[in-house]
């Protein structure tokens, strides 16, 4: 394979014949495809195989390493360029290629500078660190440790006795609780914990970059990876399911900037609109706590609003690009439970540290659906927050309904049974048609988000009838041509069967170039479905890959070898 870093090429092509000019800094300055700007606030370079797009105007900011996956927010780049949806799938599937062949390569990670490990290097903890238990032991009476193990008692009992934690009076940590990382049995990297609840950087890490905490105590019996912000949150419950999925990654900055708008914005001001007489004339009437929060907006200026509603429109892009690439964010419904008694001593801080994970969701327009996920140790119960943009209700309920029956929770304070999940019907709906896809469409591979753009919902994984034969054809990228033969003479094929309103059926049909074509394909229960096939003409010189049963277990055993 020749490694061309055709991501690059791409973008590069598309600047050079529009408006531009070079920066001293090596960007080159164009206006922006995403937010519409005309005075060149957009840069791009590449530089060390990384390229990187940067927007002044609309905040936007990503890269593209070459040799690794093209990201969602690259992907949404290229398009807006006004590269054809088909082109950038081709990108897309290429830097997959050139990753898979990198991987299996050590030369090629050298000469791209790549490093490609699976296995962390051993490390020490940091210097002066004890267990707790023996320092205990030496009955250590310094002021800030006692203070770090007052920390880990007030977490509770399934904290304390989860792992081995560690102490050292290293000044810039000593007010903090070591929790060691391993692989294998081996320490390959620590994160410490800071116990004093105003400090912002909660953890301070020595982790390798894409190490996953706690993962040596998963079972493989469960179709679950738990993701957690924190390592105590790993060590006491068993954290958020993937359900299959795949894990991107999320910057939730943006959405935080978001949730602050809400309580220091102008929307304080909105509240305080409807309270305003009352608080003139009865202020005693009005909750101390409310009438704290709501005061403050009688203090915002007509500026301060039209600065919040200008910014919100920007934070609402960039969340518009970021859920375009995910089905859900999941989220932790709270960042922990607090006692009566500790919200009655600091309402309004724990109220606002409760919504860490909803404040910005209404602001946002988008829909939740909140999902009890485990019972922690001390009985405390655990859950989490399926996000997705408003419209998307049925798809967070069909995700949600898997994942609760999956957890096997009881319900309710008699703690019965959850009843067995419901099958769900497999019919389309209304005007919808549904269509059979039997390559590159199939879910998760790299042409099935046209299926997704066009609002497609997936009814069902089945098997042709036997009559048919799958070729290996020469497009790119790669796609299969399923030829019909005679009644029982050839192959029963695994397939997707798609709906698509008749509208989206339409663009669909009219997008599929040659040689493939749509017939209608006879499933192995006797029904008829549109579904993709070729021509007998069009497999000349194709490997016969019926065998395999499949597009995706041929691609399976492609990538192996």
């Amino acid at each position: 394979m020749i490694l061309e870093d055709r991501v690059w090429q791409s973008i590069h092509d598309c600047i050079v014949v529009r408006k531009h000019k070079r920066a001293q800094t090596g960007f080159t300055n164009f206006n922006c495809p995403m937010c519409h700007e005309h005075r060149l606030r957009c840069g791009v370079i590449n530089s060390d195989g990384v390229t990187t797009v940067s927007c002044f105007n609309c905040q936007s900011k990503f890269s593209y390493r070459f040799g690794f996956r093209v990201n969602q927010e690259m992907r949404t780049f290229l398009s807006s360029l006004g590269i054809p949806d088909r082109e950038v799938a081709g990108l897309v599937y290429y830097a997959d290629q050139i990753r898979r062949e990198v991987a299996d390569n050590p030369q090629l990670q050298r000469s791209l500078n790549i490093v490609v490990t699976t296995e962390f290097p051993s490390v020490a903890l940091p210097s002066g660190a004890r267990a707790l238990e023996e320092w205990c032991k030496d009955s250590c009476d310094d002021t800030d440790f006692l203070a770090t193990v007052a920390y880990l008692l007030s977490r509770g009992d399934g904290a304390v006795h989860a792992t081995t934690y560690y102490w050292t009076p290293r000044r810039a940590l000593r007010r903090r609780l070591i929790i060691p990382c391993y692989q294998d049995a081996r320490l390959v990297g620590w994160v410490a914990r800071a116990v004093d609840p105003e400090v912002t950087q909660r953890y301070h890490k020595e982790l390798p970059g894409n190490y996953l905490f706690n993962t040596q105590f998963l079972t493989g019996k469960r179709r679950f990876v738990p993701i957690v912000e924190g390592a105590f949150d790993a060590l006491l419950i068993d954290g958020v399911a993937a359900l299959g999925a795949s894990l991107v990654e999320f910057d939730l900055e943006p959405l935080y900037e978001t949730a602050r708008l809400l309580y220091e914005g102008p929307w304080v001001a909105e509240r305080y609109l409807v309270i305003r007489d009352l608080l003139a004339s009865s202020p005693d009437a009005i909750h101390p706590v409310t009438r704290e929060i709501t005061i403050a907006g009688a203090r915002l200026s007509a500026a301060d609003t039209f600065a919040a509603l200008y910014r919100l429109q920007v934070l609402r892009k960039i969340s518009e690009r970021a859920f375009a690439g995910i089905d859900a964010l999941v989220l932790p419904t709270a960042p922990t439970a607090y006692s009566t008694a500790q919200v009655l001593a600091n309402p309004v801080e724990l109220n606002s540290r409760l919504g860490t994970y909803t404040n910005f969701v209404n602001l946002l327009d988008l829909c939740g659906l909140a999902l009890p996920a485990a019972i922690r140790p001390d009985d405390i119960p655990f859950g989490i927050t399926l996000l997705a943009p408003a419209g998307h209700d049925a798809q967070l309920a069909s995700i949600g309904r898997v994942f609760h029956a999956d957890t096997g929770l009881t319900i309710g304070a008699r703690n019965l049974p959850q009843p067995p999940l419901a099958a769900l019907p497999a019919d389309n709906n209304g005007d919808e048609i549904a269509i059979a896809v039997v390559g590159a469409h199939l879910s998760g591979m790299v042409l099935n988000g046209e299926l997704k753009a066009l609002g497609g919902r997936l009814l069902e994984s089945t098997l042709t009838a036997p009559d048919y034969r799958l070729y290996a054809l020469a497009t790119t990228p790669p796609k299969p041509g399923m030829l019909r033969v005679a009644a029982g003479a050839g192959s029963s094929i695994a397939v997707e069967v798609w709906a698509l309103s008749a509208a989206a059926f339409g663009k669909f049909v009219a997008a599929i170039p040659p040689p493939l074509s749509i017939g209608t394909v006879r499933l192995a229960d006797g029904r008829g479905v549109k579904g993709f096939i070729v021509e007998p003409a069009d497999i000349d010189g194709a490997r016969d890959i019926s065998a395999y049963g499949g597009w995706r277990a041929f691609m399976a055993e492609k990538v192996a070898v």
